[in-house]
This record gives structure tokens, C-alpha cells and sequence, in this order.
């Protein structure tokens, strides 16, 4: 679920494709709602699993993992666009200008948020605007928006998204440990508690680095003098590495008593990516 709202946003935010003359003004309201936790002294397991945990405490991680949802971090996220079209370069700067410095963060007040709104409304009447939002959160059918409901939409929204209309964010874990069960092999001293940990990060700094590397051959363009053979070369490898992490983190899961060892290959994470160039948008002359 979390890998396809980041694919929504990220579609939503790459949809804008912009020109000499366009002026993108961008307003989000991220909401985090108060932590939803779970009351502790009325938790425990039920029967079968109490059961499963001591007798067979591999099957019970295999089938219910080491730990349990303590903890629900839920809220929501508003995206609105205002598109804006200019004709020339000096319209352009004069947009620009007019929405300098109106930028506002943290807990809005009517007062300024009234001031902002206005500002877009003088803009409205003057240029050719569209509108568009992507919501993460709240309930209701998103209609078409205009400019002058986008603000109004971004105002209301934290208040849409209270209760259990938020959607979750993030998670807190506890070890089954912390609640009443029955004896058995301790989770915690089960093979090396660390071991997803470290694998996880080794991943992560590959996954990292291959993005970066497919970045710089999908625009080239930015990148003068990129080596493509020894790019490809090196995603060759790290797609290597990583199948070898994802099979060790398969085997511990399996068998939680013996960590497979993956040491981390520091050369591949040698630069090659020359130093990015990125023209004006705007271009270099008049």
C-alpha cells in the first residue's frame, strides 16, 4: 500500500511539465493525527498462538513475526497546483514577484491565509490558471477544482481527515515479550537480532546508488562525459548484490539461529557521475 500511494504521488508530481512561461504554485497541508495506541493491560494472546509460541516458537515468528502493532501513526496529505500561464518573459518575472515571500509554514492562521488566498484571486483574473490536487486521506469523490476552491479545499482539509478517515504513516512495533505469554525460547536471543537491520541497510544504500545511476543515464543531457559502460556495468553488479542481500534476508526468515554473512563491496559505490549541468529554464538570453 505505502509503495502505491509514493507511485501516485510521484505520477501526480511528474504530470507537470514545465515551460519558459509557466509559474507553478504549489500548496500542501500534511496532517498527523494524535498516536493511536494500544492498551497494554487488556492485550494477550489468544489460544492458539499462546500455544504455538511454546511450543514451536519458529512457526509462531514465521506465521506472526517477532513483534505486534503497538502503535498507529495515521493523517493525511493535500497536494493542490496552480498552474499558471504566461505569455512573456516579463508576465513571468511579474508572477513571480507578486508571489515572492508568500509562502507560509506551520499552523495557518485566517488571517493569512485570507491574504494569500487574495493574492492568487488578483492572479486568477489575469491569467489563464488551472487547478489540480492529489489527496492522500479524507473521504468523498474529488470533483473538479478550480483556482479559486483550491485554497478553501487545503483550509479544510486537516479537519477531513480526523478520526479514522486518516490513512496510516507510520507504525510502532513491540515485542510480544512486553505482553503476557507462555514460556518458550526467548525471541531476543534467537541468532543475531541485528541482522535484518544490517541487511536492510546494505540494501538500501544499493538501491540508493542505482537510482542515482539510472537517473544520470536518463538524462544525459545533465551529465556531460557520463561513462555509460562503466554505468551499466555497475547496475550489472548491483543488481547482483542486492538478488544476494534479498536471498540472505529469505534464509535468516527461515532460519533465525544463523545470519548469512554478505559482506558490503565499498567499490561499488565509487562515483561515476560527473557533475550535474542544468540550463535555465528560462534560457540564456532575451
Amino acid at each position: 500500500m505505502a509503495l502505491q500511494v509514493a507511485t501516485q504521488k510521484a505520477q501526480f508530481i511528474s504530470s507537470f511539465k514545465q515551460n519558459s512561461f509557466t509559474v507553478y504554485v504549489m500548496v500542501r497541508v500534511h496532517v498527523e493525527n494524535q498516536q493511536i495506541l494500544l492498551d497494554l493491560t487488556s492485550a494477550k494472546m489468544n489460544d492458539k498462538a499462546a500455544l504455538m509460541y511454546a511450543t514451536d516458537i519458529l512457526e509462531f515468528i514465521n506465521l506472526y513475526g517477532d513483534s505486534f502493532v503497538y502503535g498507529i501513526l495515521s493523517g493525511g496529505d493535500y497536494f493542490g497546483v496552480l498552474e499558471i500561464e504566461s505569455k512573456s518573459a516579463e508576465e513571468y518575472r511579474s508572477i513571480k514577484a507578486s508571489l515572492s515571500g508568500k509562502a507560509m509554514f506551520g499552523v495557518i492562521s485566517g488571517e493569512a491565509a485570507g491574504a494569500f488566498e487574495q493574492e492568487i484571486r488578483k492572479i486568477t483574473t489575469s491569467y489563464k490558471m488551472k487547478a489540480r490536487i492529489y489527496r492522500d486521506g479524507a473521504e468523498g469523490v474529488l470533483q473538479g477544482i478550480s483556482s479559486d476552491q483550491l485554497i478553501q479545499e487545503a483550509l479544510a482539509f486537516p479537519n477531513q481527515v480526523l478520526g479514522g478517515k486518516g490513512v496510516p504513516f507510520s507504525v510502532l512495533l513491540l515485542s510480544y515479550t512486553q505482553i503476557p505469554h507462555p514460556q518458550s525460547q526467548n525471541i531476543q536471543q534467537m541468532g543475531d537480532p541485528n541482522c535484518l537491520e544490517r541487511l536492510g541497510k546494505y540494501y538500501e544504500r544499493l538501491k540508493r546508488h542505482r537510482n542515482d545511476l539510472l537517473y544520470a543515464i536518463e538524462n544525459q543531457q545533465f551529465f556531460p562525459g557520463l561513462p555509460l559502460t562503466e554505468v551499466n556495468d555497475r547496475l550489472d553488479q548491483i543488481q547482483s548484490e542486492m538478488e544476494k542481500v534479498e536471498a540472505a534476508a529469505k534464509a535468516y526468515s527461515s532460519n533465525p539461529d544463523e545470519c548469512p554473512e554478505v559482506p558490503v563491496l565499498d567499490e561499488l559505490f565509487v562515483n561515476l557521475i560527473p557533475p550535474q549541468v542544468i540550463p535555465s529554464r528560462l534560457g540564456h538570453q532575451w
